[in-house]
């Protein structure tokens, strides 16, 4: 990442072969870097950090204007959240792409198409897997301004006042002409890879949640019963998932063996035997469960979770940082 923005900040537009995102963070920054003068790998790091700590207070302001009440302590939730903390201190895309995607999600509470139609394009030339959240923004502006309900005079009216996001999928298309595909280097084409593994980064991400959010599992213990009571049906739906997910869990990434990393070493230990994978599918499970009984602030909520399931799919390594 370093490299590539010294390449940009001398004059240099050659990509490094090895990346796999757009090139869009690497300009910012090398933008700066060439109005800072600086050069070395510490003072890039410094600039990257300043602008990553914007993503703070904008998450304060998003979650003042959806629950003002409790705005302080959410935002020190998210600003010391395990997996999202050590990132602010990287030169790496990901703090920078939150930034724009959670500046689209303020302005789609503010039912502002053109601001978050902006915000949302901008994103994809930062992450290009930010496409599934610009149609999120979209639908849910839809739903917000005029409800469930599909009727045409309302989707012609939609889609007006969609340029913006209409623009931005046009946009992409054509970046992925230019780079041959949805990454732009022969490299990093070698990890576009599709199979049934795919679910990896669901089950880890659920798996995760457990851990991070453990005083919620516990609380949700009651709801969880409550709600498996009784449902006799429910055991042979829990048996075939339960199936599925033996198929379909794999740790089959070359990136994901390299055991120094704690996620690599869960993965290594959790997919060893069919004992291990059912011990891990159970926390995974009630991780599950307790989503489905826990209640959401705005009934619009539950439309992040299908896109949670789309965004995670293409991502052959299993990374916790792609559930920022």
């Amino acid at each position: 990442h370093f490299d590539q923005i010294m390449r940009f900040a001398g004059g240099d537009f050659r990509l490094n072969e090895i990346l796999m995102t757009v090139p869009g963070y690497y300009f910012v920054i090398a933008l700066l870097v060439r109005i800072t003068g600086v050069s070395k790998l510490a003072d890039v790091r410094l600039i990257a950090f300043v602008i990553n700590l914007f993503l703070i207070p904008l998450f304060y302001t998003l979650v003042r204007f959806m629950d003002k009440g409790n705005a302080g302590r959410k935002t020190l939730q998210f600003a010391f959240l395990p997996i999202i903390f050590p990132f602010y201190f990287l030169i790496y895309t990901d703090i920078f792409s939150l930034i724009f995607i959670l500046c689209a999600f303020y302005f789609v509470l503010k039912k502002n198409y053109g601001g978050a139609g902006l915000a949302s394009t901008a994103s994809l030339f930062i992450r290009q897997n930010n496409v599934f959240w610009l149609l999120f923004f979209n639908l849910l502006l839809y739903i917000l301004i005029y409800g469930l309900p599909l009727r045409k005079t309302h989707l012609i009216s939609h889609a007006r006042k969609s340029i913006f996001f209409i623009g931005g999928v046009f946009l992409l298309s054509f970046l992925f002409l230019w780079m041959g595909g949805v990454v732009g280097s022969g490299y990093a084409k070698n990890f576009v890879h599709f199979s049934w593994t795919l679910f990896g980064n669901i089950y880890f991400f659920l798996f995760i949640s457990f851990v991070l959010f453990l005083p919620r599992q516990i609380a949700a213990l009651p709801r969880v019963y409550t709600f498996l009571a009784g449902k006799k049906w429910m055991v042979a739906v829990l048996f075939l998932f339960y199936l599925f997910f033996l198929a379909t869990f794999a740790n089959d990434n070359p990136f994901n063996h390299a055991t120094w990393f704690i996620r690599n070493a869960l993965l290594e230990f959790f997919t060893r035997d069919i004992f291990s994978k059912s011990v891990f599918f159970i926390f995974l499970l009630y991780s599950l469960l307790t989503y489905i009984v826990s209640p959401l602030r705005f009934r619009w909520g539950y439309l992040i979770y299908p896109f949670i399931v789309l965004y995670l799919l293409p991502y052959w390594l299993i990374e916790t940082r792609y559930y920022f």
